[in-house]
């Protein structure tokens, strides 16, 4: 199980509080993903490398993935306006698997993005459907060099919601960064922990989600440019 946030500390936050929790979280996002870099290579899948973090006996749920990617069939509006602008709500179409993305409820706004809470509910194809219930807050920012970037993170929340019949509840979270480069190339990386739930091995888990993660990008671009 991983570290999830208590639904009444969301829904009962002061705008202040909220601030604070937004600013540890896109804190966290920029630990994740230079910490992800020196992790070990297990998949080249054109310009998708994907790392795997060693596991360590503090580790919960699923190995720690990491795709990184640079982009010149793609501009960042064209980015911004799917994975910045509604991002959840975006993913049921270009994620094959989803079914659906619901937002529960909405949070104060982030200092240049937003926030909510989702459920977000997957098919699959060996096992029952997964659903998660996810804080979900986005931020953009400009760099030193003047060009834009935005943050993605995603977070687990402990709901009082009924699990959803022919589903299991698991847990995910996720922390993404897509920023502009000099060159005009577009750097997309992205990190995701999770635990399915269910009786689904670990190891099993762990090897589809890696041999599988470098797949979101495709269907992102192909959405984008279609």
């Amino acid at each position: 199980m991983l570290e999830t946030i208590e639904e009444s500390q969301l829904r009962d936050a002061s705008p202040e509080d909220l601030k604070t929790r937004y600013a540890e979280l896109f804190a966290e996002v920029q630990e994740r993903i230079t910490e992800s870099m020196e992790w070990p290579i297990v998949y080249q899948n054109g310009v998708v490398t994907t790392r795997r973090r060693r596991r360590n006996s503090q580790d919960r749920g699923c190995a720690y993935l990491q795709r990184s990617s640079v982009h010149h069939d793609v501009n960042y509006d064209a980015l911004r306006s799917v994975l910045f602008k509604d991002h959840s709500m975006n993913e049921p179409k270009y994620v094959e698997l989803m079914q659906e993305a619901k937002l529960l409820f909405p949070l104060a706004q982030t200092s240049s993005g937003e926030a909510g809470v989702y459920r977000l509910a997957f098919k699959a194809t060996l096992a029952s459907g997964r659903e998660f219930v996810e804080l979900v807050a986005t931020q953009e920012q400009e760099q030193d060099n003047g060009k834009r970037s935005f943050m993605i993170v995603s977070k687990p929340v402990q709901s009082s919601i009924r699990v959803h019949p022919g589903y299991v509840r698991g847990q995910y979270e996720s922390w993404e960064f897509v920023r502009e480069l000099e060159d005009g190339g577009i750097e997309w990386i992205a990190v995701q922990h999770s635990d399915a739930g269910g009786w689904l091995p670990k190891w099993l888990v762990n090897w589809f989600n890696a041999r599988e993660f470098h797949k979101d990008v495709k269907a992102i671009i192909r959405y984008v440019n279609q």
